[in-house]
Protein backbone atom coordinates (compact mmCIF):
# COMPACT_ATOMS: atom_id res chain seq x y z
CA UNK A 1 0.00 0.00 0.00
CA UNK A 2 1.45 3.16 -1.17
CA UNK A 3 -0.32 5.57 1.63
CA UNK A 4 1.25 3.38 3.95
CA UNK A 5 4.54 3.25 2.42
CA UNK A 6 5.05 6.65 2.25
CA UNK A 7 3.67 7.80 5.74
CA UNK A 8 6.98 5.57 7.01
CA UNK A 9 8.99 6.55 4.53
CA UNK A 10 10.77 9.63 5.83
CA UNK A 11 12.50 10.76 2.51
CA UNK A 12 8.69 10.96 1.02
CA UNK A 13 7.89 12.80 4.61
CA UNK A 14 11.15 15.25 4.02
CA UNK A 15 10.20 15.94 0.16
CA UNK A 16 6.83 16.83 1.30
CA UNK A 17 8.37 19.66 3.13
CA UNK A 18 10.80 20.92 0.43
CA UNK A 19 8.56 23.95 -0.71
CA UNK A 20 8.37 23.19 -4.58
CA UNK A 21 6.95 19.96 -3.60
CA UNK A 22 4.50 21.51 -1.77
CA UNK A 23 1.01 20.22 -2.91
CA UNK A 24 2.20 16.77 -4.73
CA UNK A 25 0.50 13.42 -4.31
CA UNK A 26 2.22 10.55 -2.37
CA UNK A 27 2.20 9.13 -5.71
CA UNK A 28 3.76 12.05 -7.31
CA UNK A 29 6.88 12.53 -4.22
CA UNK A 30 7.53 8.75 -4.09
CA UNK A 31 7.95 9.18 -7.57
CA UNK A 32 10.73 11.84 -7.26
CA UNK A 33 12.05 9.64 -4.31
CA UNK A 34 12.23 7.03 -6.75
CA UNK A 35 15.30 8.64 -8.77
CA UNK A 36 17.22 9.76 -5.94
CA UNK A 37 20.53 8.65 -5.54
CA UNK A 38 22.98 9.16 -2.73
CA UNK A 39 26.06 11.14 -2.50
CA UNK A 40 28.26 12.24 0.30
CA UNK A 41 30.54 15.09 1.22
CA UNK A 42 34.11 15.65 3.50
CA UNK A 43 34.10 18.27 5.92
CA UNK A 44 35.82 21.65 3.60
CA UNK A 45 34.13 19.47 0.62
CA UNK A 46 32.59 22.72 -1.97
CA UNK A 47 29.09 20.49 -2.53
CA UNK A 48 28.34 23.30 -4.78
CA UNK A 49 30.33 26.55 -6.30
CA UNK A 50 28.65 30.02 -7.15
CA UNK A 51 28.00 30.75 -11.05
CA UNK A 52 27.96 26.77 -11.73
CA UNK A 53 25.28 25.14 -13.97
CA UNK A 54 24.77 21.20 -12.59
CA UNK A 55 21.00 21.14 -11.94
CA UNK A 56 21.05 19.00 -9.01
CA UNK A 57 19.03 19.31 -6.21
CA UNK A 58 20.63 18.11 -2.42
CA UNK A 59 18.47 17.39 0.68
CA UNK A 60 20.91 17.22 3.35
CA UNK A 61 20.23 13.56 5.27
CA UNK A 62 23.00 13.89 7.55
CA UNK A 63 25.74 16.67 8.36
CA UNK A 64 26.08 20.36 8.39
CA UNK A 65 26.93 22.85 5.63
CA UNK A 66 27.55 26.47 5.48
CA UNK A 67 25.53 28.89 2.48
CA UNK A 68 28.00 31.58 1.53
CA UNK A 69 27.19 34.73 -0.91
CA UNK A 70 30.40 36.08 -2.43
CA UNK A 71 32.47 34.28 0.07
CA UNK A 72 30.31 35.49 3.03
CA UNK A 73 28.50 32.64 4.91
CA UNK A 74 24.74 34.03 4.81
CA UNK A 75 23.06 30.56 6.17
CA UNK A 76 23.88 27.05 8.25
CA UNK A 77 22.10 23.84 6.74
CA UNK A 78 21.65 20.57 8.43
CA UNK A 79 19.63 17.54 8.36
CA UNK A 80 16.61 18.21 6.32
CA UNK A 81 17.91 21.11 4.55
CA UNK A 82 17.45 21.45 0.88
CA UNK A 83 18.93 24.07 -1.71
CA UNK A 84 19.28 23.51 -5.16
CA UNK A 85 15.74 23.23 -6.39
CA UNK A 86 15.23 25.51 -8.58
CA UNK A 87 18.11 24.21 -10.42
CA UNK A 88 15.76 21.35 -11.21
CA UNK A 89 13.58 23.44 -13.38
CA UNK A 90 16.01 25.63 -15.66
CA UNK A 91 19.64 24.35 -14.95
CA UNK A 92 20.38 27.61 -14.47
CA UNK A 93 23.30 29.02 -12.54
CA UNK A 94 24.04 28.73 -9.27
CA UNK A 95 23.18 31.91 -6.72
CA UNK A 96 25.02 30.87 -3.60
CA UNK A 97 28.12 28.31 -2.93
CA UNK A 98 27.44 25.51 -0.22
CA UNK A 99 30.51 23.81 1.50
CA UNK A 100 30.05 20.64 4.45
CA UNK A 101 31.50 22.06 7.32
CA UNK A 102 31.19 18.27 8.43
CA UNK A 103 31.19 15.18 7.00
CA UNK A 104 27.63 15.37 4.82
CA UNK A 105 25.41 12.80 3.70
CA UNK A 106 22.90 13.78 1.02
CA UNK A 107 20.36 12.57 -1.80
CA UNK A 108 20.24 14.07 -4.67
CA UNK A 109 18.39 14.60 -7.60
CA UNK A 110 19.41 15.09 -11.19
CA UNK A 111 17.91 17.63 -13.64
CA UNK A 112 17.87 15.02 -16.11
CA UNK A 113 16.59 12.27 -13.66
CA UNK A 114 13.97 15.15 -12.84
CA UNK A 115 12.89 15.12 -16.40
CA UNK A 116 11.88 12.09 -16.67
CA UNK A 117 10.21 11.52 -13.35
CA UNK A 118 8.27 14.90 -15.67
CA UNK A 119 7.74 12.72 -18.40
CA UNK A 120 6.73 9.79 -16.98
CA UNK A 121 4.04 11.84 -14.35
CA UNK A 122 2.43 14.73 -16.61
CA UNK A 123 0.07 15.74 -13.80
CA UNK A 124 3.24 16.39 -11.89
CA UNK A 125 4.20 19.44 -14.04
CA UNK A 126 1.17 21.60 -13.97
CA UNK A 127 1.15 21.09 -10.05
CA UNK A 128 4.97 22.16 -10.31
CA UNK A 129 4.35 25.33 -12.28
CA UNK A 130 1.14 26.28 -10.11
CA UNK A 131 3.61 25.70 -7.36
CA UNK A 132 6.10 28.01 -9.51
CA UNK A 133 3.98 30.78 -9.64
CA UNK A 134 2.75 30.87 -6.18
CA UNK A 135 6.34 30.94 -5.26
CA UNK A 136 7.06 33.90 -7.23
CA UNK A 137 4.01 35.59 -6.14
CA UNK A 138 5.33 35.51 -2.31
CA UNK A 139 8.60 36.75 -3.79
CA UNK A 140 7.06 39.69 -5.54
CA UNK A 141 5.07 40.30 -2.21
CA UNK A 142 7.66 40.10 0.33
CA UNK A 143 9.76 42.60 -2.50
CA UNK A 144 6.60 45.09 -2.46
CA UNK A 145 5.63 45.21 1.19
Amino acid sequence: DLMARAKSDPLVQRLANVELFEGLSTKQLDAIASAMRERTFAAGDTIIEEGATDGRFYLIDSGTADVSLKGTVVDHLGPGDYFGEIALIDNGPRTASVTATSDVRSLTLAHFNFRAVLKDNPDLVQKLLVQVCRLLRNTEAELYT
